[in-house]
C-alpha cells in the first residue's frame, strides 16, 4: 500500500469530517441570517440544504455580509 492510499477507515473518518464542515457552516449561516434579519426563510433553508460543498458554504458566509435582506441572499 502506498503511503497517498487510504484505509476504509480514513476514508470514512476524513467523510465525516467533512460533513461536520459542512453542516457546521450550514448553522452558522443560518444563525447569522437570524441575528441580521430576525428569521431564516424556509427558502433560504432549502438553499442551504442543498448546499454540499465547503467551498460553496464559505461564500455563502461572505454574502450574508453584503446582503440587505434575505431576498438579496436568495438572488444571488
Amino acid at each position: 500500500m502506498e503511503a497517498t492510499e487510504l484505509t476504509w477507515a480514513d476514508q470514512v473518518y476524513w467523510e465525516g469530517r467533512e460533513k461536520g464542515r459542512v453542516q457546521g457552516l450550514r448553522e452558522a449561516i443560518e444563525r447569522l441570517v437570524r441575528a441580521r434579519f430576525g428569521r431564516v426563510a424556509p427558502e433560504l433553508e432549502a438553499t442551504l440544504a442543498a448546499m454540499t460543498r465547503e467551498e460553496d458554504l464559505a461564500a455563502f458566509v461572505d454574502r450574508v455580509g453584503k446582503a440587505q435582506s434575505e431576498v438579496d441572499l436568495l438572488a444571488s
